[in-house]
């Protein structure tokens, strides 16, 4: 336990906390003592952190290698939202998509003052405003005036749409002719690369809540990492690839904090 903390402050700790997560941390010590479950939730809180940091760039890498592959094959600006020919996305891909621009349009609109607010009502309202028309029905006819481009929007969009873009359904229109070069191996399956970038997405979503994760997911998480990290933008496995070398410095931190954990976890648990 923290040296800062002494057993005066565990009450005020279990509101901090709460009594229902603290005692998940409790029931898996030997001694289910207050102060050891407290140990247990920050040691889980400080490795959360720590793989959170490598996974937010492994998203980024994701997004970016795909995008650039996808720009190659397609050849077209603002593929996203304007289909090339004989492509259209899936039902859910598309809402993403839409709902990526919303929130986009959003944020932007939040950031004009009110007379650049005003006047976007020339476009929103070509024949002039309605009468009786409400406040916020003229923001978001005003928000739907917003432009956007693919790079606007590409950061909207969640690890979720990134992880769908390597399933079955798009192996033909898009893992064939572009997203297999974001994974050269040949040797690799379109279905083991989904996998894994599937483990990262379910096993980040779990930490973002704040959730523990140890024993196989975290063997689970560290494997679909180095997998990653190996294997994207390298026609073999590669412990040196650039994005292993970018990674360094927070796979370094995550390792640390992996093995103090794991110490942790043996020695309250055990």
């Amino acid at each position: 336990m923290s040296r800062y903390l002494n057993s005066n402050d565990f009450q005020e700790i279990e509101i901090l906390i709460s009594n229902v997560r603290l005692k998940k941390f409790i029931d898996l010590t030997k001694s289910k003592t207050k102060e050891d479950g407290i140990e247990l939730h920050q040691a889980s809180m400080t490795l959360g952190a720590s793989v959170m940091a490598v996974t937010s760039i492994i998203e980024v890498a994701i997004r970016n290698a795909s995008c650039n592959e996808i720009d190659k094959f397609f050849n077209v600006n603002n593929w996203l939202y304007v289909n090339p020919k004989n492509f259209n996305w899936a039902s859910s891909e598309y809402k993403a998509i839409r709902k990526a621009i919303e929130n986009f349009q959003r944020e932007e609109y939040g950031k004009k003052s009110v007379s650049e607010k005003v006047a976007l009502d020339s476009l929103a309202y070509p024949n002039g405003i309605p009468a009786g028309t409400k406040e916020k029905d003229k923001n978001i006819e005003r928000q739907k005036n917003i432009l956007y481009n693919n790079c606007d929007i590409i950061s909207y969009l969640t690890m979720n749409f990134w992880k769908k873009i390597f399933a079955e359904n798009y192996e033909n229109k898009l893992w064939k002719p572009a997203l297999k070069n974001v994974f050269p191996n040949k040797s690799l399956d379109r279905n083991f690369i989904y996998e894994n970038i599937s483990n990262i997405h379910e096993i980040r979503n779990r930490l973002a809540h704040h959730e523990p994760v140890f024993g196989t997911r975290l063997n689970k998480i560290l494997n679909s990492i180095d997998f990653i990290k190996h294997n994207m933008l390298s026609s073999t496995e590669n412990s040196s690839s650039p994005l292993s070398k970018l990674l360094m410095p927070q796979t370094d931190i995550m390792n640390g904090q992996v093995a103090i954990f794991k110490s942790t976890f043996d020695r309250l648990t055990k």
